[in-house]
């Protein structure tokens, strides 16, 4: 069978009311899940390409030529929650179009919503859950419904969610990616040191149980590549012209000596690279010699999912760590030379303006060398979501809601503050960090040693004037 993956135009819809509009340029890296599954259907024997319509100018033309040119029997479409409306568009434009194959969905949303989905938009399957096994089954004709939904007659919906089960990662080919398109995936230097940028990943899974996030497609066992086929995989992309690899485990450092046996291996090999573990850092399962030997090996940033300053905020969402031990985190990586990173959370379940405050407080007294207070989003699939729904506080299913760059007030109401505050915060915290007389002689120090002074201060004058 021809099978084509799209993934959709979303820049404007998700990016545009960010702040820093070059933080999130077009060239964001292709969705791993769609090279991963296509190379798969290529090892199987099909014929899989992928339509990246974001890093493109006409992407709707661009749609409608590869649909006539490729001829696929089935497309394909990932889907988190934002993207939702996104992608019923683009499905309705294939049938507008005059397309006769089959339309399967996948991804988080459709994993945690199903029947949902595939009652709300004309696609003929929605797979849940993984789909390494479950594409080369439709692409087959193998469909038993065992997370596999179908519409029947055109109306009714059958499927079930079953324990799937695991993925040997080692066996899974490597990512299939257009030679074309590689030279386009580009980031701001915000983001990256080196151009073009790919995504890798090394494990999936992840053993915490956080309120705010949804582990329905990786589960919560980690199961892992061994270091080797690891650093091959780093070969491989940087024989394709990639120059920098961001890693998107959601628990790159579950095994802390693993992630040492990798650097050892890519020390060994004097792989030219440089890469940053994009997924997060759990600062319970870190020390120095791990910092020591990403370093080493390369990698110049790492980013810490602190969430909350307030303990006792940290103990309602079930983050599972303390609040000592990410102060050490930050603070051995910094001792490693790496820059670090930050993320925290604001309108977390039982949060206050003075836990806000602590989050705030705990940045500025570490002094990450870039911070991000998020609003938070109850997603479709997390314990969060359910808790809100049940209590009557959702005010909406209406997924273009569903981004983190938008004002809550139309989304839920908190469980303390109410929506105005959590966008004031929102916007005052993110501003305060960076206008501290600190961080701003540090960032004119280091734009003046790396020749990049005028990119930070039109960002952060896009940042800091921003209402």
């Amino acid at each position: 069978m021809r099978v084509l993956f799209v993934n959709p135009n979303y820049f404007e819809e998700i990016y545009g009311g960010f702040a820093v509009k070059s933080a999130a340029e077009r060239g964001h890296p292709m969705p791993l899940g769609m090279g991963l599954l296509a190379a798969g259907l290529r090892k199987a024997g099909h014929e899989a390409e992928i339509l990246d319509m974001n890093i493109n100018d006409l992407p709707a033309q661009d749609l409608d030529a590869k649909v006539r040119d490729f001829r696929p029997g089935l497309v394909c479409f990932t889907m988190t929650t934002p993207l939702y409306s996104v992608i019923k568009r683009a499905v309705g434009r294939l049938h507008d179009g005059g397309y006769k194959g089959l339309v399967a969905v996948g991804g988080p949303h459709v994993t945690a919503l199903p029947r949902e989905v595939i009652e709300g938009m004309p696609v003929d399957f929605a797979v849940v859950g993984q789909g390494d096994v479950l594409i080369r089954k439709l692409a087959e004709g193998q469909v038993d419904l065992r997370n596999i939904w179908r519409k029947v007659d055109g109306k009714g919906v059958e499927g079930t969610q079953e324990l799937a089960e695991p993925i040997v990662l080692d066996e899974l080919p490597y990512a299939f990616y257009n030679p074309a398109d590689v030279s386009k995936y580009v980031l701001s230097p915000l983001y990256t040191k080196a151009n073009p940028v790919a995504f890798l990943e090394t494990s999936r899974g992840c053993f915490s149980h956080c309120v705010f996030c949804n582990k329905n497609i990786g589960g919560y066992k980690l199961v892992a590549k061994n270091p080797g086929r690891v650093v091959d995989e780093m070969e491989y992309l940087l024989g394709l012209g990639y120059r920098e690899l961001h890693i998107i485990d959601d628990g790159f450092v579950t095994d802390k000596n693993r992630v040492v046996a990798i650097c050892d291996e890519i020390i060994r090999r004097r792989l030219e690279l440089s890469w940053y573990p994009r997924g997060g850092i759990r600062v319970d399962r870190v020390d120095q010699r791990m910092f020591d030997k990403m370093r080493e090996a390369g990698c110049y940033r790492v980013p810490f999912g602190v969430e909350s300053g307030s303990q006792r905020v940290l103990d309602v969402i079930r983050k599972g760590i303390r609040l000592e031990q990410a102060e050490n985190a930050i603070r051995l990586a910094k001792q490693a030379g790496l820059q670090t990173e930050a993320y925290f959370m604001i309108g977390l379940p039982s949060e206050t303006v003075a836990d806000v405050k602590a989050s705030y407080d705990f940045a500025t007294r570490t002094s990450p060398d870039y911070i991000k207070f998020a609003i938070t989003v109850p997603l479709p699939g997390t314990k969060m979501f359910e808790d809100i729904k049940a209590d009557g506080r959702l005010l909406t299913e209406d997924w273009d809601q569903y981004n983190f760059a938008k004002d809550p007030a139309k989304l839920y109401r908190h469980d303390v503050m109410d929506s105005k505050t959590i966008y004031d915060l929102y916007i005052k915290y993110n501003r305060a960090y960076y206008l501290r007389p600190r961080y701003i002689l540090e960032k004119l120090v280091q734009g003046v040693k790396t020749g990049q002074l005028g990119f930070y201060a039109r960002n952060g004058m896009k940042v800091l004037f921003r209402r």
